[in-house]
């Protein structure tokens, strides 16, 4: 249970941690990646408003985030392509670029304007070029391209980095949690121990006083004969002698030690299960079918197996309709392990929580009336079982019938 619980505390906390990295660097890398394309573009169309020069120097300030120097003409690599309204290429300029010739910057107007985009990142070879097409008057236009090389490998750096960073915060941080789990979740490990020694400290002591009320009413059965008041009286202390046993076996479950598994017969064992409820399911004109695949077999304790059937079979037959039908199937996984799946028809199964039916000491019979006989503790054990083999227990509703899945 303590490694459990602070499995659950690492992973809790260094999802959220990630969720926290991720979101910052993501948000930073985000904010450089839209400023550079930005200016990149800024710088397009300052260009292109000078007729397809940079100016070698300027009256007023640059418009947008440009960062424009003395030495910006003369370090700042671009061509530019002049094309009429047919697409026909009516004049380039090739002065302030060196990797670019001619036919080149043809081919990439051409293509540019063929595919109508308005602007975007090209690669030839290993140098990436920003364009953009700024439509003239005449219906021709004036598509500028810049060498933004190092702008585009600055961010993927910068993405690399982060994401390295990003990786070292979450390792550290996986140390740190690791390494603070067990005193930070203490206090609710100590809090959980408390509650359970209560449990079974109480159950103990409550067995005795329970012992006595029922040897002593069997006495007076035996004296003045069996009552109403009698029989009630024996009824009522079995149901607590069953439920006192029940929330013992649950503090319990998480306690046992491994060793004392064997390798089970699953099929067998979920087989029996289902006979033992068939002449209830008779007696209250329910129909039980079943599915068992044979030769399902797995490292377990025998009785829980029998438990986990017992229960999921127990709630389908006292909550199926009334002539409603029941079924168990049980199947053998993919790899290892099985599925077991329990359902009953239940026309009164709209608009339920159905998660709630796994917390402890809860019915949906509100009334808690003792039409049901029950204690709202067996699904609970479910989840403690499906905990105790790291499996998983689901329910489902659908075509007015409910379904219990078991994976293990």
């Amino acid at each position: 249970m303590i490694r459990s619980l602070q499995k659950k505390f690492i992973i809790v906390a260094l999802i959220s941690v990630a969720v926290v990295i991720t979101t910052v660097l993501g948000i930073l890398y985000l904010y450089f990646h839209i400023g550079t394309y930005n200016r990149i573009f800024g710088m397009i169309d300052f260009i292109a408003k000078n007729n397809g020069e940079m100016p070698l120097a300027i009256s007023e300030e640059p418009p947008g985030d440009i960062d424009f120097t003395e030495e910006s003409p003369y370090f700042t690599r671009y061509y530019t392509v002049e094309v009429d309204k047919n697409d026909k290429i009516s004049y380039y300029n090739l002065d302030h670029i060196a990797a670019v010739n001619g036919e080149d910057a043809g081919e990439f107007a051409q293509l540019i304007r063929s595919k109508g985009n308005v602007k975007g990142v090209i690669k030839q070879d290993d140098i990436f070029y920003a364009y953009k097409a700024t439509v003239r008057s005449d219906g021709g236009a004036i598509i500028v391209f810049l060498d933004c090389t190092e702008n585009i490998l600055y961010l993927k750096r910068l993405m690399q980095n982060s994401i390295l960073l990003g990786v070292v915060c979450v390792l550290f941080f996986f140390l740190v949690i690791s390494a603070v789990s067990k005193r930070a979740i203490k206090p609710m490990i100590d809090n959980i121990q408390r509650q359970e020694e209560f449990i079974t400290n109480a159950g103990h002591e409550i067995k005795t006083p329970l012992a006595i009320i029922s040897a002593n009413t069997e006495y007076l059965e035996m004296i003045q004969g069996e009552n109403q008041w009698t029989k009630s009286t024996l009824n009522q202390t079995q149901r607590l002698t069953v439920l006192v046993n029940k929330l013992i076996r649950l503090t319990k479950l998480g306690e046992e030690d491994s060793s004392a598994r064997s390798d089970v017969d699953v099929s067998s064992v979920v087989s029996e299960s289902v006979k033992a409820f068939e002449v209830l399911a008779q007696k209250e004109e329910k129909k039980l079918s079943s599915d068992i695949e044979e030769g399902i077999v797995l490292s377990a304790v025998k009785e829980d197996i029998n438990e986990i059937a017992s229960i999921l079979t127990d709630n389908a037959v006292k909550y199926c309709d009334e002539g409603g039908n029941i079924s168990v199937s049980l199947k053998k996984n993919t790899f290892s392990g099985f599925t077991l799946e329990v359902s009953n028809t239940y026309k009164d199964g709209k608009d339920i929580d159905y998660e709630k039916f796994f917390d402890r000491f809860y019915r949906e019979d509100h009334s808690h009336n003792s039409k049901k006989q029950g204690y709202g503790i067996g699904l609970s054990m479910l989840k403690a079982y499906a905990e105790k083999y790291k499996g998983k227990i689901t329910v489902s509703y659908k075509d007015e019938s409910i379904k219990f899945k078991f994976t293990v």
